[in-house]
């Protein structure tokens, strides 16, 4: 750009125009090289932020799938604990059952002895009192009758006595959702038809 002090060039017209060469072109450096360095910050940052954001993302893929893994194997052991847990169960309510089977089994055997030891002193009796007299007859007869009675009751005492605690025994199979709980059915027709 010319000066404009005139007194020290008097004799040189000067140039009022606003174009200047030098001036232009040194502006066009300046805004070239700004821009270049503008597309190397954005590139730079565009950059820095899809690598953190990558960062970030295969920092959070290791860490669900180590969340992943871990529930995985605790589920697994959840469930081998529970199946050993059933397992268990089961087998203790089979035994349950079978001993409950057994004093069932034993109790029947019992007062069925007990019916027919009964029955055959009631018989012996009844053959003795015929050989009596009418009163002897008479008092054995009420003795046999108090024995079968007390017989009758006693077996419908163990019948029950069974029948409680096998009804105990299904309610908590059923209660534990076992899948045998259907092999207890109580069946009391079998003594009840033996005391009749």
């Amino acid at each position: 750009m010319p000066s404009s002090d005139s007194s020290s060039t008097p004799s040189v017209p000067v140039d009022r125009s606003c174009y200047d060469r030098d001036l232009l072109r040194d502006q066009m450096t300046r805004l070239r090289r700004e821009a270049a360095t503008r597309q190397k910050l954005e590139t730079g940052i565009t950059t820095e932020f899809e690598a953190a954001t990558d960062k970030l993302k295969a920092s959070a893929a290791a860490a669900i799938k180590k969340i992943n893994d871990r529930c995985d194997k605790e589920a697994a052991a959840l469930k081998a604990d529970f199946a050993r847990d059933r397992s268990r169960i089961e087998g203790q309510v089979e035994s349950e059952q079978q001993a409950l089977d057994q004093q069932r089994d034993g109790l029947k055997k019992k007062i069925l002895q007990e019916w027919k030891e009964g029955e055959k002193e009631q018989a012996e009796d009844l053959q003795y009192e015929e050989i009596s007299l009418g009163e002897q007859l008479k008092a054995k007869q009420e003795d046999t009758s108090r024995k079968a009675a007390a017989a009758a009751k006693k077996i419908d005492e163990a019948i029950h006595l069974v029948a409680d605690d096998l009804e105990r025994t299904r309610t908590v199979i059923t209660r534990w959702a076992l899948p045998n709980a259907d092999l207890l059915q109580t069946d009391q027709s079998q003594p009840e038809t033996a005391s009749s």
